[in-house]
């Protein structure tokens, strides 16, 4: 039941201070890209990420843009094909999904993968996964605090001087408790000239894109038998699998209704 889209993206959990290095991303749950057509876990690559606004409120662009190349201009268009405050990130040209079971299933823990083997992706699963991530952060929390107290005596933060700053880009991503978390970032002439932000909700939420290809949540409710429309409690299970975080977006679907919610 709503599996979605069979890709999952995870950018790696928790950094190793033993193996960290600037030109090392080590950690402690290694991230990649599982393409569900082959079941194989291929290299992450941030640069194959795009974002695309053709089902969205906001300013018009051709095609999918990288987020250092992206803008977010909103741009309201009620009488539209348009329908949401959410962009629509792409890997490549594929959806993917995103969240604890991409998470540990791309970083190979044994449970999850023997699961997804019997059962596929499902929002059963995504529930699942959620609880025993909260398990192995407590393991893996411990292992980094380990590593971290064997060198209490280096610096924790290295400030870089005034007269080394220099223009460029740069980008930070995480696995948050939605999934991954990206951020992009350039400085020109010293200040920050363009600030783009990937949400873990936005791409598992995402509209349909350039090619009219539909989210993640919008191929998992395909199917979805619904006993009351008015009460579409079943619709609520599926998305709620995935712990959204709705402050970041907003769909909206005119129905012709008016529906007051009162005591």
């Amino acid at each position: 039941l709503a599996a979605g889209t069979p890709h999952m993206l995870s950018c790696g959990s928790w950094c190793d201070p033993g193996r960290w290095a600037f030109d090392a991303d080590a950690r402690l749950l290694p991230g990649g890209f599982y393409n569900g057509d082959t079941g194989k876990v291929e290299i992450f690559d941030q640069r194959l990420i795009n974002e695309h606004v053709r089902h969205s409120w906001f300013r018009p662009y051709q095609g999918g843009r990288h987020p250092w190349q992206g803008e977010t201009v909103p741009d309201f268009q009620p009488d539209s094909d348009r329908y949401t405050w959410a962009k629509a990130p792409r890997y490549g040209d594929r959806v993917v999904q995103t969240g604890p079971l991409a998470e540990l299933l791309i970083a190979g823990d044994a449970l999850i993968t023997s699961l997804h083997a019997a059962e596929g992706g499902n929002a059963w699963l995504r529930q699942f996964a959620r609880v025993r991530r909260v398990a192995l952060e407590l393991l893996h929390a411990r292992r980094m605090l380990d590593e971290l107290a064997l060198n209490m005596h280096e610096p924790h933060f290295l400030d870089t001087p005034k007269s080394q700053e220099v223009d460029g880009e740069g980008y930070g991503l995480v696995m948050a408790a939605r999934g991954m978390l990206g951020h992009w970032l350039r400085i020109k002439d010293g200040v920050v000239d363009k600030y783009q932000i990937v949400t873990p909700t936005a791409w598992n939420a995402s509209p349909r894109d350039s090619g009219g290809v539909p989210g993640h949540w919008e191929q998992s409710l395909v199917g979805l038998a619904v006993q009351d429309p008015d009460n579409p409690v079943e619709i609520g299970h599926v998305i709620r699998s995935h712990d959204p975080c709705l402050v970041c977006t907003v769909h909206m679907l005119d129905t012709g209704k008016r529906v007051r919610f009162a005591p």
